[in-house]
């Protein structure tokens, strides 16, 4: 029977540390107005902590079999948020209307406005 890799102490320490420290980071971060990078640095901090615990907690550094799906999931992930960010940044650079798209003018004719109060509705009953 071969031998199970026992990971060593250290590297619990040092990823727990880490951790703490970019959990640190990102309350200090979500503090601060980037504007538009905002959510690419969470999510870029929140990458690298499940790296850390993928890596080192759950022992993948050291497992060379599963390496490949993982970074295909890693990889499908970041793509996917490419995608939706280069979708988001280039919105009305084509047309106006899909820059606002909740803004266009409808063909439905609203005859009475309805900004009564529940109160209201009950005294006409």
């Amino acid at each position: 029977m071969s031998g199970h890799f026992i990971i060593p102490k250290k590297y619990y320490q040092f990823t727990f540390i880490a951790l703490l420290i970019l959990t640190i980071f990102t309350v200090l971060i979500s503090r601060v107005d980037l504007g538009v990078l905002n959510t690419p640095v969470a999510i870029g901090v929140a990458t690298v902590k499940a790296g850390l615990v993928g890596a080192f907690f759950m022992g993948l550094r050291w497992e060379r079999a599963n390496l490949i799906f993982v970074f295909g999931a890693i990889a499908a992930m970041v793509l996917f948020f490419l995608f939706t960010f280069i979708d988001l940044a280039y919105r009305g650079a084509i047309t106006d209307e899909v820059s606002q798209p909740y803004g266009y003018k409808s063909p439905v004719k609203v005859t009475e406005k309805l900004h009564h109060s529940s109160s209201e509705k009950m005294d006409r009953h």
